[in-house]
């Protein structure tokens, strides 16, 4: 029972699945079942041990959506240009009764990137706020309430209290999913970089060679520009960095620089 993730699936309303995991799973290892919805805290099943003879004991054939409220959110500057931004929610109340048998109900902290505004379905209840764009702008903090059933706009303003003219901000070292230690989607990656007030990221992935703008998006384009890097995994002398690069992905792993043999 960790945090490795064996296997994810998307479901829709109404949808009947069937999972056939031994391939996956080992004896008398400890696992757990953990259900995502959009606005619901999240469910795990009471762990359990795997035995091949017996099957899976998840015990669950119906989910009953508990009430759910819709939150609107635009971030804007001082001088009221939408600009992207990341909010950690976390709820006040902590009373969210869900009756599924053989579940508890676990609800997280919400750390969200938003570029320039999102629609978030959340747990009806009152939520403190914070809200941040790297070293330039002030945080700022807050409560607000979501209804069950309703809408809930909002419009939350940070001040440019620092702005560096004539500089752009850039992280020469950043990891996404094509590096072996690395799990994070590289569209998330940059998604978050450009919330946290980045210009320019270095896709420096171990021992891989490609070029993060082909997963960006067009609503990232006008806030960030990744440029194509790689870190090289030498032993001696040590891990190097190095950009930029052109694209190489007729190549294997775009062919990255051989220090080895």
């Amino acid at each position: 029972l960790g945090e490795q993730r064996l296997r994810e699936i998307d479901l829709i309303s109404n949808e009947e699945i069937s999972l056939l995991l031994p391939g996956l799973l080992k004896m008398d290892e400890h696992y757990q079942l953990r259900i995502w919805i959009p606005g619901v805290p999240e469910l795990r099943s009471d762990p359990f041990i795997y035995d091949a003879q017996e099957g899976v004991p998840l015990g669950i054939n119906d989910i009953i959506l508990p009430s759910r409220g819709l939150l609107e959110l635009s971030v804007q500057d001082d001088r009221g240009q939408e600009i992207p931004a990341t909010l950690r929610l976390t709820p006040i109340d902590e009373n969210f009764p869900i009756d599924i048998a053989g579940y508890q109900a676990y609800l997280n902290t919400e750390l969200i990137h938003i570029i320039e505004h999102i629609d978030i379905w959340l747990s009806p209840g009152r939520y403190k706020y914070t809200l941040t764009r790297g070293y330039e702008y002030e945080p700022i903090q807050g409560e607000l309430e979501v209804i069950s059933g309703q809408v809930t706009s909002e419009v939350l303003t940070l001040q440019h209290l620092n702005p560096i003219k004539n500089y752009l901000s850039f992280d020469g070292h950043v990891h996404a999913g094509p590096s072996p230690d690395s799990d994070i989607l590289i569209k998330d990656r940059l998604r978050g970089a450009t919330a946290e007030g980045l210009d320019i990221v270095a896709g420096s992935d171990h021992e891989i060679i490609t070029d993060w703008k082909v997963n960006m998006g067009e609503q990232l384009r006008p806030w960030i520009l990744p440029i194509i890097a790689e870190e090289s995994t030498a032993t001696l002398p040590e891990h190097m960095n190095i950009y930029p690069l052109e694209p190489r992905s007729d190549t294997l792993r775009g062919d990255p620089p051989r220090w080895y043999g």
